[in-house]
């Protein structure tokens, strides 16, 4: 079997058990362990995983923190869609050059706020909210999701990209484009 094909879930499931541990050992509120994989599962195995891998930690983790419910969907669905934006990134990355550590930052820090702006809409519509209106509480708790995915990002994506690379084969699908090679790899640092 596909070593590529087992480790996904082997990242989905480390992913969200990291997760769940740190919120279920008192982290405060939207400080997740989440976007360092799903940023490197992403970037490292294209745009299509990523939304995998994304929608899957996502959805994995609120069942393991026993939160899951009809927010599920479109939380999943956020993440999802963070996962598939850091696939692409390579794409913008026309120099050719490694992702330094200040580029995986300033990447997580936007597909945060992207996280953020689309689980608003969502969480707006599902519960019959203004926008305007679910947007003043939602203020602090992106503050405290764009520094804990900094910081995570910082720490553990050239690790877990390494952990990625080492499990990466041929894809069974492309969407025509090539991810940097090894002695590339967006892991490296400068």
């Amino acid at each position: 079997m596909n070593r590529k094909f087992l480790g996904i879930p082997a990242i989905v499931l480390f992913a969200s058990m990291t997760g769940a541990f740190l919120h279920l050992s008192g982290s405060p509120p939207n400080i997740e362990l989440l976007m360092p994989f799903i940023l490197s599962g992403g970037l490292m195995l294209g745009p299509a995983y990523g939304f995998a891998i994304g929608a899957l930690v996502r959805a994995s983790y609120d069942f393991q923190i026993v939160w899951a419910g009809p927010w599920t969907l479109a939380t999943a669905f956020s993440y999802g869609v963070v996962g598939l934006l850091a696939g692409f990134l390579p794409l913008l990355n026309s120099n050719k050059k490694a992702f330094s550590r200040k580029q995986l930052v300033a990447a997580a820090v936007a597909l945060t706020v992207v996280y953020d702006i689309s689980s608003l809409a969502f969480f707006s519509m599902l519960f019959g909210l203004p926008m305007l209106l679910a947007l003043g509480p939602q203020i602090p708790f992106t503050i405290n999701h764009i520094l804990g995915n900094a910081l995570f990002v910082f720490a553990l994506s050239p690790l877990i990209n390494l952990a990625i690379e080492k499990m990466r084969l041929d894809l069974p699908f492309s969407f025509n484009f090539r991810l940097p090679s090894p002695s590339r790899a967006p892991f490296r640092l400068k």
